[in-house]
């Protein structure tokens, strides 16, 4: 059982984490889906039953979260437990008005703006809450006083490093998965879309599987690409191939699809090869030319993306431009 319920966007995750640190320092116990739910579990039981066995569901109410079902469902189900609830608000942003409705009557933080200070504070009001105090640091000192007497300098383990920045995405990569076996399409992107931005496993290969398909990216949300276009803008290549087929495939704009497109090419992304191909293979932004296409084709192809051999071999197989 844990003290706090903390709800949150998986957009968020840093500033989530951030806030775990904080409260642990008073000994408070956080409940945080990407580390406490394990492939295979029913998603819903754990997540219900950590509800009801929580002291306060913490709300990390963003523009992230605002729009998110899952937040919304567990503020509900939150509100029908009588449970606590404390919301956080980051950034000044449009409540949404059944949201706001429902929190009216409970404890608000609005940390505008938004810094480490606030984040202390909001460790500070939690634990008078649940009556805590911080944590005895003297097993540290402790700990430190034996290391001081002998001398002893620990080696660092890169490995150890990395393993860490993977964890962090293996969760969110195992929920993706899972829901798209449950052919949870918004879901699957949710979860799949940071571990893709950071080229963590196949998750990219996963994600171009919904983008890459008109009756598939429709099932997305809007709002989950105005991320990605940030993301892109600020020089993500694999972003801006999301972006290149957002503007292909759901809000057409073939002048923008181009763009993206050709942005990620530059920067040798595979994925952006492949989408810049096919703008010059039917004309999407850019004079239709075949030549120019089958060059983009087999580069993709040297860069190692699937997508581009299995279009390779239906172009060898059919000879579609031969």
């Amino acid at each position: 059982m844990s003290d706090v319920f903390i709800s949150y966007s998986r957009k968020d995750s840093e500033i989530v984490d951030r806030i775990e640190q904080e409260l642990d320092k008073y000994g408070i116990t956080s409940f945080i889906d990407r580390s406490a739910i394990d492939l295979g579990d029913d998603f819903a039981e754990v997540i219900a039953k950590a509800l009801f066995e929580c002291q306060i569901v913490l709300f990390v109410w963003s523009e992230n979260s605002n729009q998110s079902e899952n937040t919304a469902n567990e503020i509900a189900l939150a509100i029908d437990f009588e449970k606590t609830i404390v919301s956080f608000k980051i950034g000044t942003f449009k409540s949404d008005y059944k949201l706001a409705y429902r929190l009216v009557r409970f404890n608000r933080i609005d940390a505008v703006p938004f810094n480490e200070d606030k984040i202390v504070e909001l460790g500070k009001k939690l634990s008078q809450q649940l009556g805590k105090k911080l944590k005895d640091k003297s097993e540290d000192k402790k700990a430190d006083n034996v290391q001081e007497r002998d001398n002893v300098k620990p080696s660092i383990d890169k490995s150890v490093h990395k393993n860490a920045d993977e964890s962090k995405y293996e969760s969110s990569y195992k929920f993706g998965k899972s829901a798209l076996l449950e052919f949870d399409l918004p879901s699957a992107f949710s979860d799949l879309l940071e571990p893709a931005l950071n080229d963590y496993k196949d998750s990219r290969e996963l994600i171009a599987g919904i983008v890459d398909y008109r009756s598939r990216i429709w099932s997305i949300p809007d709002a989950e690409f105005d991320y990605v276009k940030e993301q892109a803008d600020n020089g993500n290549s694999y972003a801006a191939f999301i972006m290149s087929c957002y503007y292909k495939n759901k809000h057409v704009d073939n002048e923008k699809s181009y763009k993206y497109a050709k942005e990620s090419s530059e920067k040798n992304d595979s994925f952006g090869i492949y989408s810049l191909c096919k703008c010059y293979a039917i004309g999407i932004g850019v004079e239709k030319d075949l030549p120019t296409y089958l060059s983009l084709l087999k580069r993709s192809i040297k860069a190692g993306n699937n997508r581009a051999i299995l279009y390779f071999a239906k172009e060898t197989l059919f000879g579609w431009s031969t």
